[in-house]
């Protein structure tokens, strides 16, 4: 039982993470977002979009937040705090 929760529940948590780093990028840009869960390369394509959030999910253990370089420095403090703050 122990172990079928850690493999549904770790997974939500992650993205929940990016998802805390995502409200501070979207609130303070208008950049496109993209998020994975998984491996943040070419093979892990994108799945859905809302807005300007694209997700890129795969069944993992780890994130990211990604918006290039379209963010200054305030907005990439903002951003990269909004995941632990979440």
């Amino acid at each position: 039982m122990t172990f079928l929760l850690f493999i549904l529940v770790v997974p939500i948590f992650v993205l929940l993470h990016e998802l805390g780093h995502v409200i501070g990028a979207v609130s303070t840009s208008k950049a496109d977002i993209h998020i994975y869960l998984g491996q943040f390369s070419e093979d892990n394509k994108e799945n859905f979009k809302l807005g300007r959030l694209h997700f890129h999910i795969q069944w993992s253990f780890i994130g990211y937040a990604y918006w290039g370089e379209s963010l200054d420095k305030r907005q990439r403090v903002i951003a990269l705090a909004g995941g632990p703050l979440k």
